[in-house]
């Protein structure tokens, strides 16, 4: 007795069927094994793979879900040989629509797949706790997104190929934050600094340093504005209105006053 009602057996050229048929053809519930090892078992519709089905791959993986014509096609599970797992939409074999990524290193995403990529709106959450969630093109974190780290220190802003690219705001875990320029994940071109005691920086960055143009504030009203050099350091000719509204003007080198005249 066969593994299903009513089977049969059909030897093709490369592969053999057990199971249900209609007009000589692959037809109900039945199992396909090939010659290579690989075998499909479960719905077939005029001597095509179509219903819900189970799929074992020769190199290990294993699919169960929708098939289509004898392609992937609808919800699914896909178990890969080297421990990852998809579940979620399959358009002709790829994945595509909604769907769930697991890696084996416990790394996990969800959301929007195209072609069998990461594409739309998502969330991927690394295996150390970190998360990111917004857009992705191509695998990639490019758009508008949220990048979240267990430390508590939080991005929120544009995103190209991966990095901090663009217009956004970076918060750390002690209260300090940035909103300006980023260009290759650091602080470059036009932004501001505040301190969690009310200080103030706005002006020039490169390369996460104050750099350039700017003016620093403090909580009590007053404000130096004039160039900063690369590691934020006062350096040239800086104005500064205290508190009290007086001017003065300082000349600073490498961070020290060497002169100071009131204006």
């Amino acid at each position: 007795m066969g593994l299903f009602n009513n089977n049969e057996i059909l030897k093709f050229t490369n592969s053999t069927y057990e199971g249900q048929v209609k007009n000589g053809k692959m037809h109900g519930k039945g199992r396909l094994t090939w010659n290579d090892g690989e075998v499909y078992e479960g719905d077939f519709v005029d001597g095509n793979r179509t219903g819900k089905g189970k799929y074992f791959f020769s190199g290990g993986a294993v699919y169960e879900g929708d098939f289509v014509n004898g392609r992937l096609h609808g919800k699914g599970t896909y178990f890969y040989s080297l421990g990852d797992r998809y579940e979620g939409d399959f358009v002709n074999d790829k994945r595509t629509g909604k769907g769930k990524y697991f890696w084996k290193d416990g790394a996990y995403y969800e959301g929007d797949f195209t072609d069998g990529h990461l594409n739309g709106k998502g969330k991927y959450t690394f295996a150390d706790g970190n998360y990111y969630e917004g857009d992705f093109v191509n695998d990639k974190r490019t758009g508008t997104g949220v990048f979240v780290w267990k430390s508590g220190e939080k991005y929120e802003g544009s995103f190209s190929d991966g990095v901090r690219n663009g217009k956004g705001k970076y918060t750390w875990s002690d209260g300090d934050f940035y909103i300006g320029d980023f260009n290759n994940g650091n602080r470059t071109g036009n932004g501001t600094y505040v301190w969690k005691d009310g200080r103030t920086y706005n002006g020039k960055f490169i390369s996460g340093e104050r750099s350039g143009e700017g003016t620093y504030s403090l909580p009590d009203g007053s404000h130096f504005t004039g160039n900063f050099n690369s590691n934020g350091i006062l350096d040239g000719t800086f104005f500064i209105i205290t508190k009290d509204g007086e001017k003065y003007r300082l000349n600073y080198v490498s961070g020290r006053v060497e002169s100071m005249d009131k204006i």
